[in-house]
């Protein structure tokens, strides 16, 4: 089932066998059955109703929405207002994904979120699941995050046009306790085989595409293998493109003396830290030409790192690394896909 206004024919045409468009309004359903006539594809059904309504007791592959996400304390443009707290049509999509998403299957939601105090989106998310959330994965893309809720309000606005006044919000997001607006791509895929759920987030850059979300959603699958760590390893890191370090020095005994090693990159993720000294000479000797192992054992040769440092926490710092997009490897590009072999290895598949 797929709720947005061109998936339901891009999935018709390129791979589906048959794809759902589900919409409130009888009106977005008629031109969905036209628009399907006049391009010739046979296999997307369009129907009308609320939510998963008509399409009780079937199950999906996929399911996509683009929810109406602007809060409104009455809704009165339909594909605009998403309730009192923005996020009703998409608490009620996802609180249907346990009776409709099958196993393997996975949910992709492009809208505006909120986390807000003592709670993040992802674990509001997790509770919409209800009792059978440990068979999913929640993961959060962050295409935007405001901390001022009237200036992605107005944003929003203006890349909608002329809609009428929205209003203030600050009182919406002060009663719901709004810490940060965020607007990106929300992931929530059902396991196959019985594992620990995952739930994670990473910021993309403006400019970085869609691949980005497959590109995270797959690392993050792999990651959670027991043999990624042992493969990791084996692997060589390099810098990504863009990758940015940073040394402060400031006077200490009357000469300057590096005090802050910082790290930014901004394509395709966003990532800012201020890490160890260790870490940025870790960073400095990754070139490609030696592997994650090779590295560790010549740092503690050179006395970078402490002694007591085992092979899985160095193991851990380096997958942090790759995982927020200072390094690359070979097997795991930014921003494209992992190589099959690497895939294939991971799973145990041969």
């Amino acid at each position: 089932m797929l709720r947005n206004r061109n998936s339901p024919f891009i999935a018709g045409a390129r791979c589906a066998q048959r794809s759902w468009a589900c919409d409130l309004s009888d009106r977005c359903t008629h031109f969905a059955r036209f628009n399907a006539l006049l391009n010739g594809i046979e296999n997307v059904v369009a129907v009308q109703g609320d939510l998963y309504e008509p399409v009780e007791g079937l199950h999906f592959d996929r399911i996509v929405a683009h929810p109406p996400y602007v809060p409104a304390e009455e809704q009165k443009l339909m594909f605009r207002d998403g309730g009192q707290d923005g996020e009703q049509i998409l608490r009620g999509i996802v609180q249907g994904l346990p009776a409709h998403l099958t196993p393997g299957g996975r949910f992709y939601a492009l809208s505006l979120i909120t986390d807000r105090e003592g709670e993040m989106v992802e674990e509001r998310v997790r509770k919409w699941l209800g009792e059978t959330n440990s068979e999913f994965d929640v993961l959060l893309v962050v295409n935007e995050a405001e901390r001022r809720p009237n200036s992605i309000l107005q944003a929003v606005a203006e890349a909608k046009g002329k809609l009428g006044e929205l209003g203030p919000r600050s009182r919406v997001y002060e009663r719901l306790k709004v810490e940060t607006i965020l607007y990106g791509v929300l992931v929530v895929e059902r396991h196959e085989t019985e594992r620990a759920p995952l739930t994670r987030r990473c910021q993309k850059s403006r400019t970085a595409g869609s691949e980005i979300v497959e590109w995270f959603r797959r690392w993050q699958k792999a990651a959670a293998q027991p043999k990624f760590q042992g493969l990791l390893m084996d692997a060589s890191p390099r810098l990504a493109g863009g990758m940015a370090l940073t040394v402060t020095h400031v006077e200490q005994n009357g000469e300057l003396a590096p005090a802050e090693f910082r790290m930014r990159v901004k394509h395709p993720l966003v990532s800012d830290a201020r890490v160890e000294p260790w870490v940025a000479a870790l960073v400095g000797a990754c070139d490609g030409s030696h592997s994650g192992i090779e590295l560790f054992r010549y740092l503690k040769e050179q006395e970078v790192i402490s002694e007591e440092m085992s092979e899985d926490e160095f193991g851990g710092v380096l997958r942090l690394l790759l995982e927020s997009g200072f390094l690359e490897i070979e097997e795991f590009r930014l921003p494209g896909q992992m190589t099959k072999a690497f895939e294939r290895s991971v799973a145990g598949v041969h």
